[in-house]
């Protein structure tokens, strides 16, 4: 297999492994392989999550944002300090991560990781995840991007200073995939800020014969409205719900005899109080994916929880 795999461990490291911490610390640390994410280790697998490249990468530093590469992949991080304007910040590191990524040959963003700070304070359009929405989208704007293009993304909070963005980036496009059932992100009314949430809920991506499915950031939102607000049972449900009706969905899209399979799990918690619940339907509804829980405030105030991941694809490509 010539994909990046994923898994949650203390295992030791080599050339090809790149490392995520959880460890509440959010900086650049200026080597390529080790990207400190602001987040909070709860429970899981392991504390780490380690991406493990098909060959070992070259790695570089360039225009602020550490990148290795091993063909047709390249894995990009940059940290970006808001100075009080979160919108110009977002979109000063997406302009450099797509530069760094043009020159590397590997053009096409599938999937985006982006933990901002404090992500919900702010009133009304100045909300700092209102604000991080607006200058993705002025990025992909300028990148003359439409709506099909936008490839998978998560956007968590963390209580550091940094803006940390780190990216999957492909030689070759991604198929990406919206979930019937919800309103897609970017077609949200105006209620949810000045540049619309610019995201698919899924990306695909493939490799000689086989396929992999990144689902973004999934919460309990049904149509475009947050739901079971207060409730941590009912959100959990309904955020599960949706992932198997995505997951169905592609199925459908991809033709008979393709199944998703999820692998990789990664589930922030906005209260860490609520890992018991947390755990225990999501153990009962995917035991046999690989799981971290992390410590992280999700893009609306009301909301919980929220899952992100991957999943195989099986069945005849």
């Amino acid at each position: 297999m010539n994909l990046i795999t994923h898994s949650y461990t203390s295992d030791p490291i080599s050339d090809s492994t790149v490392r995520l911490q959880f460890d509440s610390c959010c900086k650049a640390c200026n080597e390529p392989g080790l990207i400190p994410t602001g987040l909070q280790y709860l429970a899981g697998s392991g504390s780490e999550e380690h991406w493990q490249f098909p060959a070992p990468p070259t790695k570089g530093i360039s225009e602020d944002v550490e990148w290795l590469l091993s063909h047709p992949w390249a894995l990009l991080a940059t940290w970006q300090s808001p100075n009080g304007d979160l919108a110009a910040a977002t979109l000063a590191a997406y302009r450099r991560l797509y530069r760094v990524a043009a020159d590397l040959n590997c053009g096409y963003a599938l999937r985006f990781w982006n933990y901002l700070p404090n992500i919900n304070c702010g009133d009304d359009d100045g909300e700092n995840y209102k604000q991080f929405s607006l200058g993705r989208k002025l990025a992909f704007d300028e990148l003359a991007m439409n709506s099909g293009e936008y490839p998978a993304a998560s956007a968590l909070g963390h209580q550091q200073e940094a803006l940390v963005v780190y990216a999957l980036f492909g030689a070759e496009p991604g198929r990406h995939f919206e979930n019937p059932e919800q309103v897609s992100a970017y077609c949200y009314p105006r209620q949810y800020g000045p540049g619309s949430p610019s995201f698919a809920r899924a990306t695909l991506i493939s490799e000689a014969g086989s396929q992999r499915l990144y689902f973004s950031g999934t919460a309990s939102v049904v149509g475009h409205e947050s739901v079971c607000v207060g409730d941590i049972l009912g959100q959990t449900r309904v955020t599960l719900d949706n992932l198997r009706k995505l997951f169905r969905h592609v199925e459908s899209s991809l033709g008979s005899g393709r199944r998703v399979e999820a692998q990789n799990f990664k589930i922030y918690l906005r209260r860490p109080e609520d890992l018991p619940v947390v755990a225990e339907q999501v153990d009962a509804a995917f035991p046999d994916v690989d799981k971290i829980f992390l410590k992280a405030d999700i893009c609306r105030a009301e909301l919980l929880l929220e899952i992100d991941g991957y999943c195989g694809v099986s069945g005849v490509v």
